[in-house]
């Protein structure tokens, strides 16, 4: 049962929601709509309806490549639609950027980007705070004030320093006038969950803590808890939205993380409340071909995405000459005595056969018409990557190489993994992480590579989900048939970098 902790207060019916000190409010009723992208599907039609119709929670849950971005759109336009006020924030300012884009495609002139306007991409500077102070019409006065000070100082005489001191007070006041009304005026204000605090530009606002109508966390599984409580405090409903089964924020810090920093607000709440009431997820998915999106389908969101046509049957020789390339692949090196390199320390981890491996058939993708671009290599350690890009980097500088954290949010043509470990132990290190391989996997469109010692790496229950995924539904080759174009090289000094998986 819950404890009755309930308290009063615009925010405090939010609050004690999330913290468990009340259960959510049935639908309210809503005027019909029509909606404004004409381009979405039920899922998403159902999860904008919902989230219009929650009156103080509504998780919008997005696998990959649903479109969450386009659904959370679609809710912002037909708040401000309904002359609501609406926060928007997010963990990073990739995304936030990236919303401002798609408000701005369907002609929302009336928001505000917050935050330093040099870490907003350079098509988003428009709309930053900044901007559109510069453009307002008071900003006349205000630099009719500031040339006034200028030609005062550039002058002699002390008896001027009153004047001076005068005008100051004045541009100070004029200045946040302009603050004030730009952001009183304006319809949507987006930030990142740092910039959102009530010390920030929103102080300017008459009452920050009753302006906005809705606050609006985009990719919260992607923020720390605590993060998101800073703008929490402000509204009485929000709606989040984002993936549990994609990477979480780091938390550097293992006492932070086992004392649950890395436990999101998002999956809290998932495991706290009944689905029905508080969550919609996205069913279609515009990303990858069926047979890719199958396993990620079956072992994380019950079986029930399903592929868009535009996607469902998706070709290779739509980008190269390709004819007969399935959509998966596994190069299995189990029985090649092709193992992981032994001297390694135990921070990183490398393979000389797999990085061989996974060069030769970029070399062979790319000999067919595959720009390399199109192509990304996911691997989880960092040692692997010095040695894939040894053998790529002077040939085919455009094949980007990295841990699947830089792929998180992105989508390439081609994927090819290489999962390093092969072992007597059958140890598999950091592929336990569960979330990891289902973000390298639903990276890839068209064509999903994976290069691996089944024997060792189906110790991890997934992966070993997804090897069967693959020979039931991929082609299947043995490592040894790259065995003869291989040369063996010597790496001795890795080059390390902090992330999640080192």
């Amino acid at each position: 049962m819950l404890q009755d902790c309930s308290v009063d207060g615009r925010a405090w019916t939010l609050i004690d929601l999330l913290i468990g000190c009340r259960l959510p409010g049935s639908l309210k009723e809503i005027e019909p709509f029509e909606f404004i992208n004409l381009r979405l599907n039920d899922s998403q039609k159902e999860a904008v309806t919902f989230a219009l119709q929650s009156k103080n929670l509504c998780i919008i849950h997005g696998p990959p490549g649903t479109g969450k971005t386009t659904t959370i759109v679609e809710v912002i336009l037909q708040l401000v639609k309904k002359g609501r006020k609406v926060l928007v924030c997010a963990p990073s300012n990739i995304a936030i950027d990236n919303l401002v884009g798609r408000l701005a495609s369907f002609d929302a002139r009336n928001m505000i980007r917050l935050g330093d306007p040099a870490r907003a991409s350079s098509e988003m500077q428009w709309f930053t705070l900044d901007a559109v102070i510069d453009r307002s019409y008071e900003m006349t006065f205000v630099n009719k004030i500031r040339n006034e000070i200028v030609k005062l100082r550039n002058s002699r005489g002390r008896s001027k320093q009153d004047l001076i001191d005068n005008l100051l007070v004045n541009l100070k006041t004029q200045e946040r006038k302009i603050l004030k009304q730009a952001l009183s005026n304006c319809d949507i204000v987006l930030s990142t969950l740092l910039s959102s605090s009530s010390d920030g530009p929103l102080q300017y606002l008459e009452d920050h803590e009753n302006h906005f109508d809705v606050l609006i966390i985009h990719e919260c599984s992607q923020a720390t808890e605590v993060a998101c409580w800073i703008p929490l405090t402000f509204v009485d409903k929000c709606i989040l939205s984002g993936d549990h089964y994609q990477l979480p924020p780091t938390v550097i810090s293992q006492t932070a993380a086992k004392e649950g920093l890395e436990v999101t607000l998002m999956e809290r709440l998932l495991s706290r409340f009944d689905h029905e009431n508080v969550v919609r997820m996205l069913t279609v998915q515009y990303r990858m071909h069926q047979k890719i999106m199958e396993w990620s389908s079956k072992s994380f969101y019950s079986n029930k995405l399903t592929a868009h046509h535009s996607v469902k049957n998706q070709s290779m020789s739509k980008i190269s000459n390709l004819t007969d390339c399935p959509p998966l692949l596994l190069i299995d090196t189990a029985g090649c005595d092709m193992p992981e390199l032994d001297h390694t320390s135990k921070e990183s981890k490398g393979n000389e056969y797999e990085a061989s491996i996974a060069a030769l058939y970029v070399n062979y993708l790319i000999i067919r018409g595959v720009e390399p671009e199109s192509i990304g290599i996911i691997t989880p350690y960092n040692l692997q990557i010095e040695l894939i890009k040894l053998r790529l980097n002077r040939k085919h500088p455009g094949v980007e190489v990295g841990l699947v954290d830089g792929f998180q949010g992105r989508e390439k043509e081609v994927i090819i993994l290489s999962l390093v470990r092969s072992n007597r132990n059958k140890s598999t290190g950091f592929l336990c992480e569960y979330r990891w391989i289902n973000v390298a996997v639903t990276r890839a469109k068209k064509h999903l590579v994976v290069i691996c010692d089944s024997d060792t790496v189906s110790a991890e229950t997934h992966i070993s989900s997804l090897i069967d995924h693959l020979k039931a539904n991929g082609k299947v080759k043995s490592g040894s048939e790259y065995s003869k174009y291989m040369r063996p090289r010597n790496y001795q000094n890795p080059i390390r970098k902090r992330s999640r998986f080192n």
